[in-house]
């Protein structure tokens, strides 16, 4: 009987075992999953690989407060990722 479960927990408990992060691009509430470790490159490499060829920077929305930072800032679980590209 699988009604007690907690879902949102379980999954939570899961995306720590494999070793995951959840990060969001900005304005989306589709999570893009990564490894734990992972920089913006690695993120922009997920959603767009030539998007890297036009990266100026990513603005990165944690805990109500925003950072500019470059393509190796490193990636935390429920990051918020707002691109600047060229063009």
């Amino acid at each position: 009987d699988f009604k007690d479960i907690d879902v949102d927990n379980l999954l939570e408990i899961i995306i720590k075992k494999l070793g995951l992060i959840r990060v969001f691009p900005v304005n989306s509430d589709r999570a893009v999953l990564l490894e734990k470790g992972s920089t913006v490159k690695n993120f922009i490499e997920k959603l767009n690989e030539s998007w890297l060829d036009k990266f100026v920077f990513a603005k990165i929305i944690r805990g109500g407060k925003k950072v500019r930072v470059g393509l190796n800032y490193l990636l935390e679980d429920m990051d918020i990722v707002e691109l600047k590209l060229k063009g």
